[in-house]
């Protein structure tokens, strides 16, 4: 029974960090259109509640604009503050050799693996909580649990690379050749 359930929830941690990736690789990524999408949405929103140069209310702001995008963003500030600079060098170039530099910050991948290995941890918690195993047993199962939801964001940004670096390898004789044709 405890294998079903560590079973199950791995395969919703990886389902919810694939859809994750996909929800934001889907998304339009131009600064351009998210401006549009951002001012068509806020227009629409004072036109239909009639709001126009009205100061809103706290009601009316969204509990995601209001309590939880601002406390993620300190999150990362701070997760990016406390980092050693080695660290966030490494994982920049690595998001730079992935090719989601321009989508991604530093602080935000470090954000996603501490959140990753806290969620996994809190899995884990709740899977042996109650389990009739020894407390080492415990202990060892919460802390590789926890590793092991930390470690998940370094295993598919390094699964990114390597699909980005055959990608280019796939694609450079045709680049050479093209650049032979031209200069010719």
């Amino acid at each position: 029974m405890m294998i079903f359930l560590l079973a199950i929830a791995l395969s919703l941690l990886v389902f919810l960090l694939l859809f994750g990736l996909i929800h934001k690789k889907i998304q339009p990524q131009t600064q351009i259109h998210r401006r549009i999408r951002n001012l068509d949405g806020q227009q629409i929103k004072k036109v239909a509640a009639g709001m126009q140069g009205k100061p809103r209310k706290l009601e009316d702001i969204p509990f995601v604009d209001r309590v939880l995008k601002p406390g993620v963003s300190s999150l990362e500030r701070s997760v990016g503050r406390l980092a050693p600079r080695q660290v966030s060098q490494e994982i920049a170039r690595r998001l730079t050799m992935a090719g989601k530099a321009r989508e991604w910050t530093v602080s935000q991948f470090m954000t996603t693996c501490l959140l990753g290995a806290a969620v996994m941890w809190g899995m884990m918690y709740l899977l042996v909580a109650h389990a009739p195993y020894a407390l080492i047993q415990k202990v060892i199962f919460l802390l590789l649990g926890g590793i092991m939801g930390g470690i998940m964001p370094l295993v598919f940004l390094n699964i990114m690379i390597q699909k980005r670096q055959q990608e280019i390898q796939r694609q450079l004789p045709e680049v050479l050749d093209l650049l032979c044709v031209s200069v010719q």
